[in-house]
């Protein structure tokens, strides 16, 4: 740089800014080179390594598996021509070699893809079988056509596949032979799909969608109403369909139980609870459903009421000599003034039975037999190994060997322990 710029740069440069600063900026804006590091240049210079398999016309790539099988393959696009080891781009159809790149479902000797997808340099495609038309020789690695017509033999288990298949799209392998799937009246395709998006895969065929009565479709729902829970079928209400099979289930199980109940509230007609929800207010159909719920939840609790007074009379006739209408073996007496009764009355009366069996069967040592206890070489001393004590009380084991007088016997939940005195 001469004098003279020199002086005409000092001239530019506003006070304050540094000279060396400037000198920097002059000297990059003229592009003077700077030296390069060593290793740089080095890397530079280099010549790069190119793959010596797995690309048209070079040898094959391989691997082995865990299980000593030697895997051949060849890069996206390409199939190894086993018998020339060598990889060719006319591969996939029948009789050429097999499509084995990482873009195919071809096996490696790690594992089989699983995505559907393959991935290289930020682009995505969707993987492709290992032939377009049939199925992979597991000894030759040669693509053999088959499975293209219904009524045709399935593709053998092969290279890629480890079941019978048929490769046609709208095919699958039934048994040993092809069949048609995915259209109107047809089986579902393998997956659970129709070929045609205004059908739906019923249980058993491929059926029309989206209007009321029908499946709902999969992609667009129901054009008619509303899926309902229970079937995914399109319903004009689905809250008042699951108001209907609720209620049929409570009038079956009213049937089963039995809980006699009777009148509209308990009729086994769908449509007919159906449509009296569609006639009347939300809160209207919530208020029907709960009272037939507590119902039920009240035929229940009188069952189990009914029951363990049946119980109770069966240990009381053998030991106690107790008599009224608590004590009847009539289930049905038992339950209908369970029903008639609120849960609190029944519970109470619940406990009372069991007091007066309890005292029965364990008078108090040294006390007066109250009425209707056993003879007194039959007394029993009692014991409760849990508190409270549920249910009615049992007659009292056979005493176990070494087992102390008035103890707990190990795995009784609640009842006597019966000693000789």
């Amino acid at each position: 740089m001469s004098a003279k710029t020199a002086s005409t740069i000092r001239r530019m440069v506003p006070s304050g800014v540094g000279w060396a600063m400037v000198l920097l900026a002059f000297l990059g804006v003229h592009g003077v080179a700077t030296a390069q590091p060593k290793d740089r240049a080095a890397e530079i210079s280099r010549p790069r390594r190119l793959p010596t398999c797995g690309l048209e016309a070079q040898p094959c790539c391989t691997d082995r598996r865990g299980d000593g099988v030697i895997i051949s393959s060849c890069g996206a696009g390409l199939g190894c021509d086993v018998a020339a080891n060598r990889c060719s781009s006319s591969c996939g159809g029948a009789g050429q070699p097999c499509c084995d790149g990482p873009d195919t479902y071809a096996p490696t000797a790690q594992a089989s893809p699983s995505s559907g997808l393959y991935c290289a340099g930020g682009q995505c495609v969707s993987r492709k079988p290992m032939c377009s038309r049939g199925a992979c020789g597991v000894a030759n690695h040669r693509c053999t056509e088959c499975g293209q017509t219904a009524g045709g033999a399935c593709c053998p288990p092969d290279a890629q596949t480890a079941v019978p298949f048929c490769p046609a799209e709208d095919l699958f392998c039934q048994g040993s032979t092809c069949a048609r799937c995915g259209h109107l009246g047809e089986p579902p395709c393998p997956g659970g799909f129709c070929r045609d998006p205004k059908l739906a895969a019923g249980p058993k065929a491929c059926e029309p969608c989206g209007h009321l009565g029908q499946l709902a479709c999969s992609a667009g729902g129901c054009a008619e109403g509303e899926r309902n829970f229970f079937e995914g079928r399109c319903v004009k209400s689905a809250y008042c369909d699951r108001y209907a099979r609720w209620a049929v289930w409570a009038v079956d199980s009213n049937a089963t139980q039995p809980c006699y109940q009777s009148g509209d509230r308990w009729r086994g007609d769908y449509q007919a609870h159906y449509q009296w929800c569609r006639s009347v207010s939300r809160e209207r159909a919530e208020a029907e459903q709960n009272e037939r719920r507590k119902t039920m939840g009240k035929c229940f609790f009188c069952r189990s009421y009914a029951t363990t007074a049946r119980e109770a009379y069966a240990v009381a006739l053998k030991n106690c000599r107790f008599s009224g209408v608590r004590w009847s073996d009539n289930f049905e007496d038992h339950y209908r003034w369970c029903m008639d009764m609120p849960e609190e009355r029944a519970t109470s009366e619940q406990n009372a039975r069991a007091q007066q069996l309890d005292r029965c069967l364990h008078p108090p040592p040294g006390g007066s037999s109250p009425p209707g206890s056993p003879p007194p070489n039959q007394s029993c001393s009692y014991q409760c190994c849990y508190t409270p004590c549920a249910g009615v009380p049992q007659p009292p084991p056979p005493q176990q060997p070494g087992t102390p007088p008035g103890s707990c016997v190990p795995g009784t939940v609640c009842g006597p322990q019966c000693c000789p005195h």
